[in-house]
Formats: structure tokens, C-alpha cells, sequence
């Protein structure tokens, strides 16, 4: 769970500094040129339960 919950502060922290403007695609490739290896499928599971949306 120590990984999920590094991701998810990733995945706020990159979507909240874009604006919330960032959806999935955008987050992934972020994610994928920080060193993770995560699909844009899993980022947008993740955006759903978070409660994510981007504008």
C-alpha cells in the first residue's frame, strides 16, 4: 500500500499544479517520465476514487 499511496500524493500534487486541468493522459506521462511505470487506465481508476476530474 506504501506505493499507492506515493501515487496518489503524485497524482494530486501533479494534477492540482497543472489547475486541475490535467486528465489522465497528461498525469501518466508526467508519472512515466518521473520513473513510474503506471498505465493511463490505473491513473484514471485512481482520478475516479480520488474524485479527480479535470476541467
Amino acid at each position: 500500500m506504501l506505493l499507492k499511496e506515493k501515487v496518489k500524493q503524485q497524482i494530486t500534487s501533479i494534477y492540482f499544479s497543472s489547475k486541475q486541468r490535467y486528465g489522465s493522459p497528461r498525469i501518466t506521462f508526467e508519472l512515466n517520465s518521473l520513473g513510474y511505470e503506471i498505465s493511463r487506465i490505473t491513473i484514471a481508476k485512481y482520478m475516479k476514487k480520488f474524485g479527480l476530474r479535470s476541467k
